[in-house]
């Protein structure tokens, strides 16, 4: 981390973190890159450009467990390229937009469906509480995907597949120390922050190819509640979540390959 830096006459912090434990199962212990960005802040404005938690990971409200894994499968795991910009409005009100870019941290089905969709994942969030006993928030977005660039006769089409994202999310802090978190998200096609998930294309639909496609829905939600520091230094605390794969709202086309792998979805 580099801080105390001027740059574009702004106050310019660099960060940079990552560890050995790989990207993926095929890279175990092979060093993989977590965070590296460039924060400019211009008083009450700020931008941050390069990779780290994608905009729902709430850094003021994150469960506190003992494990790496830091809620999941509950919480989410998604770190990607994006563009943020916050105002911050007074002491305890801020306004953020994102535009994120998925990596390493992908949606199910093409790896290059958003790119050709031509559009990041956007996403706005309020906060508000900085430096109060009570900080809550909201956050929405919405990411568009390309799963196919041509139909069954090879010509090309312009079919996409939307889906949204809102999630809210509290700490409340009490003058003993007592803590207590709360976040809960519900949205499509979540799992590019690894959450069951995914989309398909709707049982009755056109039969020339070109065909619509539905969204598979989740809601997610946990609840952390910790003591403040304890006889010996020690600290108690507990976390409670809770997760369900809502299906489509509509039906899909479950047809299998002789792999066994769905011929029309992703999920």
């Amino acid at each position: 981390s580099v801080s105390n830096l001027k740059f574009l006459n702004a106050e310019a912090k660099d960060y940079v973190e990552g560890d050995f434990l790989g990207a993926n199962e095929a890279g175990l212990q092979m060093f993989s890159m977590r965070h590296i960005y460039l924060n400019l802040k211009w008083g009450k404005n700020a931008l941050l450009l390069g990779q780290t938690n994608h905009p729902v990971y709430i850094d003021e409200v994150s469960p506190n467990t003992i494990a790496f894994a830091a809620g999941l499968p509950y919480y989410f795991l998604n770190r990607a390229p994006q563009i943020r910009y916050t105002r911050k409005i007074n002491d305890q009100f801020s306004v953020t937009a994102a535009a994120v870019v998925f990596s390493l941290h992908n949606t199910v089905g093409p790896v290059n469906s958003q790119t050709t969709a031509m559009m990041p994942d956007m996403q706005v969030q309020l906060k508000y509480g900085a430096n109060s006993p009570l900080f809550i928030g909201l956050n929405a977005g919405y990411k568009l995907l390309k799963p196919r660039q041509t139909d069954a006769s090879g010509t090309m089409i312009d079919k996409t597949v939307g889906s949204y994202n809102v999630s809210a999310f509290a700490k409340a802090t009490t003058k003993a120390g007592y803590t207590f978190k709360l976040w809960g998200i519900y949205g499509e096609n979540l799992t590019m922050l690894l959450f069951p998930g995914g989309y398909g294309k709707l049982l009755k639909d056109n039969a020339s190819g070109d065909y619509d496609y539905s969204n598979i829905r989740t809601f997610s939600s946990w609840a952390d509640f910790e003591t403040p520091i304890l006889a010996n230094r020690w600290r108690a605390g507990i976390f409670a979540a809770y997760q369900k794969n809502l299906g489509s709202s509509k039906e899909l086309d479950l047809t299998k390959d002789a792999s066994g792998n769905f011929s029309y979805g992703f999920f």
